[in-house]
């Protein structure tokens, strides 16, 4: 009983990862808000890794 239960929770698992990956790979289906947020998310990495290396350019040490 517990063997079967293990391998239908991991059966379970490994459907769901598929399907995050499918869902997430395939971004041309989000809606346009989902991208904008994407992308700015994207930007503000960017732009706080460039704040961070110019900060540390200014102020070393």
């Amino acid at each position: 009983m517990q063997g079967r239960i293990q391998s239908d929770v991991q059966e379970g698992l490994r459907e769901n990862a598929q399907m995050d990956r499918s869902k997430w790979k395939n971004t041309e289906s989000w809606p346009p808000i989902n991208k904008a947020i994407a992308w700015a998310a994207w930007l503000c990495l960017l732009l706080l890794l460039w704040g961070h290396l110019r900060f540390q350019d200014e102020f070393p040490g």
